[in-house]
Parts: C-alpha cells; structure tokens; sequence
C-alpha cells in the first residue's frame, strides 16, 4: 500500500524546472528505503528483506517516469528475491543465533 501511494507521488510530482523528467530527490527518497531495509535485515530482522522488496515498484514507477528503462529487470529480480529472503529467514530455526535486543 505504502509503495502504490509513493508510486502515485513519483507520477504526480511537479517536473522540476531544470528539464530533467523526475525530481532527482526520489531517487535519494528511494535509495534512503532501500539502504533502511537492508540494514534492518542486517541487524536479523527479517522484515527487512520486505521493506526492501516493498520499494522495488517505486523504483519501477521511476523507472518509468524517467524514462530509465534499464532500472526495470533489476527491480523485479531484486524484488523476487528480498520476498525469497524474508520466507527464508522468517522461519523459526534452531541453528540460527538470534541477536542481543532482537528477540
């Protein structure tokens, strides 16, 4: 839900007035989930990965809108995946430590 309202964002953001077809400040907005999500996953917090594969249509919406075709196979593969990583990891294992404070 979260990634179709900023998809809608992306489409409805003014063109900035320096004759780019996107507000550069979505790809840092983007960047800044993308690094979020992994970090949360590195800490071994498997919502991590989906925080991660929740911003992969966003980046599609970018794509898109500026025109940057070349981003779409790799949003979809990492998306496909961040969703396998978090099944993966969500699964209770008796060999797999959990972290101090991350219970």
């Amino acid at each position: 839900m979260v990634s179709a309202l900023v998809s809608i964002a992306i489409v409805l953001t003014p063109q900035p007035a320096t004759g780019t077809p996107i507000n550069p400040g979505w790809a840092w907005a983007l960047t800044g989930c993308q690094v979020l999500g992994m970090w949360i996953a590195g800490r071994g917090q498997p919502i991590g990965w989906l925080v991660g594969a929740a911003v992969q249509p966003a980046w599609i919406t970018y794509a898109v809108v500026s025109d940057q075709w070349g981003f779409t196979p790799g949003c979809i593969i990492s998306a496909v995946i961040q969703t396998g990583n978090y099944f993966k990891t969500s699964k209770p294992r008796d060999d797999h430590p959990v972290l101090p404070g991350w219970t």
